[in-house]
């Protein structure tokens, strides 16, 4: 999140949530140009909000976390189950091969016109979209960037993220967010952490 509010290609609001959809889910966060922490540290656990009422375990030990529905893992287990149940895809050669499937090997698919890959990222996106409609309500924020390797999908997954966003979400406030993909990607975590180093040292945060 450090990273993209710096060396991202648009200039960053004050007001800014910055979306790391990975395997895991988590969200920075920028009020009033500064960076929120929490008292622990652990700010912007977003994929921990029980949002689902499901009974898939999270890797933190609770049922219905939004990481369980709306994660790179979610998305891997999704595709993996409708391939089981018969439902053809380009990336059926892919796990016959290696035994599992990666997000890099689901960006690809997207890429290609994968119907199963495109169905799968549709529906992530629809769920990610609305637990973003929460945040939005809750900080009103000037801009959303979703990150992580999921975000070089570009519009197949920012549709349904922006759709799921405009039917949870009060209009009064979403109709302020802009939502758009990161234009750095992967880099913006080492720039962040080569940044926030050298604020900690100089004493500047």
């Amino acid at each position: 999140a450090y990273g993209e509010y710096f060396f991202g290609k648009t200039p960053a609001p004050e007001n800014m949530l910055v979306v790391n959809l990975d395997y895991g889910l988590g969200v920075g966060i920028f009020i009033n140009g500064k960076p929120v922490y929490g008292t622990s540290g652990y700010a912007g656990e977003l994929g921990h909000i029980p949002l689902f009422n499901n009974e898939k375990i999270c890797f933190c030990g609770k049922k219905g976390c939004m990481e369980t529905e709306a994660s790179g893992l979610a998305l891997i287990e999704y595709l993996t189950g409708k391939m089981k149940e018969g439902s053809s895809s380009r990336l059926s050669s892919v796990f016959a091969r290696k035994g599992f499937l990666e997000l890099e090997d689901i960006v690809q698919a997207v890429n290609h016109g994968d119907n199963l890959a495109i169905e799968g990222i549709a529906e992530i996106g629809y769920k990610l979209g609305k637990g973003l409609a929460v945040a939005i309500n809750l900080f009103n924020p000037s801009a959303i960037i979703l990150g992580g390797v999921l975000s070089m999908i570009g519009d197949p997954f920012l549709l349904p993220v922006r759709t799921s966003i405009l039917q949870h979400s009060l209009s009064l406030v979403n109709t302020d967010t802009i939502v758009t993909v990161s234009k750095i990607h992967e880099k913006a975590g080492l720039l962040g952490c080569c940044l926030l180093v050298r604020d900690k040292v100089l004493e500047l945060i």
